[in-house]
């Protein structure tokens, strides 16, 4: 089935009319004056400074190409560095003399779905999935990545992956800076905002943190709008859901009917809301909230205040006005659910790009694929065993013994019936012994054989199996793309930070296949 990504890519007119334009219109776009709050714009310009990078000033003016993702463990999967990457490129190319795009990358720290990003996983010197992840905070339920505590343990874990790791001198820098910003930062967020600061520190792109004081006093009009209008977002979102189903996709937000779209946040804590009976009820809070209180609380305590899934792309309008965000295919299927969300914000819903795809490759991986005439997709654990068959044939190596198997009870039956020939009806005692004799040690030669042919098939097949499983790691690590599941780390500790400025140049945004970059 066509999923929603491959639809809007592919021009569907169903899907494409629940976006503001196609997404290569932003390729013919030029960028228009902004007016971004210049209070926000002061906060973004110390918020750089704080992560220890030098940016050129923003005022206000200037327009926004906006991505972003929720912190990851050692920046999470490589797919992230692509959607930075993509928006770089992206607003260089709207830039115009008198009105710079910025790309901004939105930190969601806010975001508590620790289950996702808790783990990084490398690609150690035997080619082997090493997985490391982050000592566990689970006890504290629902807490958000901007309240969650790194710990000391992670230098172990740094140290763990660049010895198991492809080190090199270039990467001996990558490895200083990665533990001395982990002493520096004393959450997940605030360390992966340092990190991906560093990675992009020769490009102009901006890292936001929601959480900025001001950025929470400017979200806020949404915040009230949504809860003026209790559950209408809701309604709104559940209705293009059903809509979505009826053209035969699959739903990508679903949204109980009593959820509003925003969390409440004690402690560190995001508390989902329900308006119930004209009250506004805050899980694990016993006192209702009307709409009144409601009210006042967002008036007081903004910082309170995080929109949902649905909410944050009307947030990001309101304080930036993009003119694009660029998504990854699950984005993509999440946006296609919210136009009528921004239309009944009054909000216009900016250009939805796709971000890059890509894959590193090795020559070597390159070319054991090519003389093995597989492609990726052969590599996934549901198609593994008829790969295998397939190299073990471009190996030279066939199914010998199992030929040889079937064929043995028809050479056994042979020889006993040329032994009967032979002993007639009255052998005597000296020709019954060497018939015996013969039978008996034809049988123990076979068995030979068979042993000898199972050896020599097994050392070819274990060879084969341990290359194809190192592909495998290599392209579809844990049975998914390699992006969705590498770190950038693995590169970097070997390649050090010269592997990013490949990256910039040899990527190109404006291509929606898989683009190959060589290792």
């Amino acid at each position: 089935m066509t999923t929603i990504q491959e639809a809007y890519s592919q021009g569907h007119a169903e899907i494409l009319s629940r976006f503001a334009a196609p997404p290569e219109t932003l390729q013919n776009r030029k960028a228009r004056p902004g007016k971004v709050s210049p209070a926000l714009a002061q906060h973004i310009n110390r918020f750089q400074k704080d992560l220890g990078t030098e940016k050129s000033p923003l005022t206000g003016s200037e327009a926004f190409i906006v991505t972003g993702q929720q912190p990851g463990y050692f920046t999470g999967p490589l797919y992230t560095i692509y959607k930075a990457i993509t928006a770089i490129q992206g607003a260089r190319h709207v830039s115009t003399a008198e009105t710079p795009c910025i790309p901004l990358f939105w930190t969601a720290g806010d975001d508590h779905d620790f289950e996702e990003i808790q783990t990084a996983h490398f690609l150690n010197k035997k080619k082997e999935i090493l997985s490391l992840s982050c000592p566990d905070i689970r006890s504290t339920p629902d807490l958000a990545m901007h309240a969650a505590p790194l710990s000391q343990e992670t230098h172990a874990l740094i140290d763990q992956a660049a010895q198991q790791c492809q080190g090199s001198m270039a990467g001996e820098e990558v490895l200083h800076f990665l533990h001395s910003s982990l002493d520096q930062s004393s959450t997940i967020a605030d360390w992966f905002s340092r990190l991906m600061a560093r990675l992009f520190q020769n490009t102009n792109l901006y890292l936001f943190d929601p959480g900025l004081e001001t950025a929470r006093q400017l979200a806020a009009p949404v915040l009230y709008r949504e809860i003026d209008a209790p559950l209408e977002s809701t309604r709104l979102l559940i209705q293009s859901g059903e809509a979505l189903a009826a053209l035969g996709f699959a739903v990508p937000i679903h949204r109980d009917e009593q959820v509003v779209n925003f969390f409440i946040e004690e402690v560190g804590r995001r508390k989902r809301v329900r308006f119930i009976d004209g009250n506004f009820l805050v899980a694990g809070n016993r006192r209702p909230f009307s709409l009144r209180a409601m009210h006042q609380l967002l008036t007081d305590a903004p910082e309170k205040f995080s929109p949902n899934v649905a909410l944050r792309p009307l947030v990001q309008q309101q304080l930036f006005q993009p003119e694009a965000y660029i998504a990854g295919p699950g984005e993509i299927a999440y946006w296609a659910q919210l136009a009528p969300l921004f239309a009944a914000f009054e909000l216009p819903m900016p250009i939805v790009y796709p971000r890059i795809q890509g894959r590193i490759i090795t020559a070597k991986t390159k070319e054991r694929l090519e003389a093995w005439s597989l492609d990726v997709a052969e590599l996934s654990r549901g198609r593994r065993a008829h790969a295998l068959r397939h190299v073990l044939t471009r190996m030279g190596v066939t199914d010998t013994q199992q030929r040889f198997e079937e064929e043995r009870p028809a050479l056994e039956k042979t020889l006993r019936t040329f032994a009967d020939t032979l002993r007639g009806d009255t052998p005597t005692q000296h020709v019954e012994k060497a018939l015996r004799a013969f039978i008996t040690h034809t049988k123990h030669r076979l068995d030979k054989l068979e042993t000898a042919l199972h050896y020599a098939d097994q050392e070819k097949r274990n060879l084969a199996e341990t290359q194809l499983m190192e592909l495998a790691n290599f392209f579809l690590p844990l049975d998914a793309p390699q992006e969705r599941v590498l770190t950038i780390f693995t590169f970097l500790l070997k390649e050090g930070w010269y592997f990013m400025e490949r990256l910039m140049d040899e990527l190109d945004w404006t291509r929606s296949d898989v683009q190959e970059i060589l290792w």
